[in-house]
């Protein structure tokens, strides 16, 4: 039951089936799937994609800042061009998870997230 209910929980994140059934099969045969771990697997895979988009667009600078909105987009985009599915995450779940990783600030009423440089 937990299994289906991460495999659906991966696809509204886009994830293609296969690759969280093989995810699922790399687990030790052991190991048990409860809400608690279900959740925390899927914590994990929002937290792949972030960093996934952050690898191919962008270089660590910090000197560098980007508007939050423009970076949403900037993902949103990217999220379809890969594949991931035609359901993005939300804004509120892409920018809890890039503060965790990005300074943030407000300037003039605009959230802007520092130490990025763009590679385009």
């Amino acid at each position: 039951m937990a299994e289906k209910t991460l495999i659906r929980a991966a696809e509204r994140l886009g994830y293609q089936r296969g690759f969280i059934e093989g995810r699922i099969k790399g687990f030790d045969e052991g190991f048990s799937f409860n809400r608690r771990e279900t959740t925390a697997r899927i914590e994990g895979l929002k937290d792949v994609m972030i960093d996934d988009f952050l690898k191919a667009r962008y270089d660590l600078d910090q000197e560098g800042k980007r508007q939050a909105s423009d970076l949403y987009q900037e993902f949103s985009k990217w999220w379809i061009s890969t594949g991931r599915g035609v359901v993005v995450p939300s804004s509120t779940n892409f920018g809890k998870r890039l503060s965790r990783r990005l300074r943030k600030t407000k300037i003039n009423g605009c959230i802007w997230y520092h130490g990025l440089r763009s590679r385009e």
